[in-house]
Parts: structure tokens; sequence; C-alpha cells
């Protein structure tokens, strides 16, 4: 009699338990729900690639995955912007048109003419901007980028170390997501489809 107890005392456990963490479970796979994601950061003019001034205000109504960095780096950067590449392509074949932003912190080097020649290896839907050291800075810092130049004692010949993530920004202009550089094309993509309109 007492083994029976005990047996149905563990069924009626492992039953909470399992309900507990399915439960959870379900609960992580439910859809983002973010109270306040704060105001625009399009707040900012530049010069596009086409040597165009560019109004970030003309982004509102558009979902937008931004990243900062510089066309001479030799790995982060063409890593970063071409998985945003397959990102964007991918949502093209599905209709569903989302803006690329690639914005430079090397104004010195990085002048129209370099990043639309630059740009050229990279899906079509990507805006290249550069604007002088004041300007860039002020976007930067909006968004939390961190950089430092390396050594510039060769005015050409230099790197900087930057952080490297892709931000994903909804069509009022707020920050939803920070991806690394660890996040693939794929979970980009999924979060993408799944929570920016």
């Amino acid at each position: 009699m007492l083994r029976s107890i005990l047996f149905l005392g563990i069924i009626i456990s492992s039953v909470f338990v399992a309900h507990y963490f399915t439960k959870g479970i379900i609960s992580k796979q439910a859809p983002i729900q973010i109270v306040d994601l704060g105001p625009s950061l399009w707040d900012f003019t530049l010069t596009d690639h086409d040597n165009q001034i560019f109004d970030s205000k003309t982004l509102l109504g558009k979902t937008t995955l931004v990243y900062f960095g510089f066309t001479f780096s030799p790995d982060s950067c063409p890593a970063a912007l071409g998985k945003m590449s397959k990102v964007l392509a991918e949502l093209n074949k599905h209709d569903l048109t989302i803006q690329g932003l690639f914005i430079t912190i090397d104004s010195a080097r990085d002048n129209t003419q370099e990043i639309k020649e630059y740009l050229k290896s990279f899906n079509h839907n990507i805006i290249g901007l550069t604007g002088n050291p004041i300007e860039i800075d002020k976007v930067a810092k909006t968004f939390k980028v961190h950089y430092a130049y390396d050594d510039k004692s060769d005015p050409e010949n230099y790197l900087i170390n930057h952080s490297s993530f892709i931000y994903a920004i909804n069509s009022k202009g707020q920050l939803i997501k920070t991806f690394s550089p660890n996040d693939s094309a794929e979970e980009i993509l999924n979060f993408t489809k799944t929570n920016l309109h």
C-alpha cells in the first residue's frame, strides 16, 4: 500500500514538473513583448554613397538593419555586411523589403566614391553613409558604438578597433534588437520576419 502511494506521488510530481517546464518553454517561444522601446534614433543627417544629403527621418515607416564599420576592414565588416546581404536577399524573395544601412566610422578615408565601390560587393538595398568626424561620432554615440584608431602614424594604412553589431530598427526608428558577430544570418532572418514590421 505504501509503495502504491509513493508511486502515485511520483506520477503526480512528474506531471507537475513536466507542466511547469513545458509552460516555461512555451513562454520563451512567445513573441517578444517590449513596453518601452525609447525614442526614435532617426535624428541625423549624413551624406549617402551617391553624394546626396541623407535625412535619417526618411527611414521612418521602414524596418532597417544598421551596421557601423569601415571599408578598409579586413574581416569583421565584410563578414557583417555579407550576413546582412543574405538576410536582405532572402526577405526580398518573400516580397519583404527591409533597408540596410552601412555607416562608416572612417570618414578620413571612406569618401562617397570609396563607399559606393565597396558596396557593389553586397546587397543593393544597403545604403552607405559618411560625414565629417563630428557628425559620425554623434551618430555612433547614439547607437552606443565604441571605436578607436589602432595606429594612425600612416594616414593611409591603419585599422580601427570597433564594436561589430548589427542593429535592428523598427518602423518607428526604435532599436529592438542588437545582433553580435556570433548570431547567424538565419537567426537574424527569423527574428526580423517575426518581430519587425
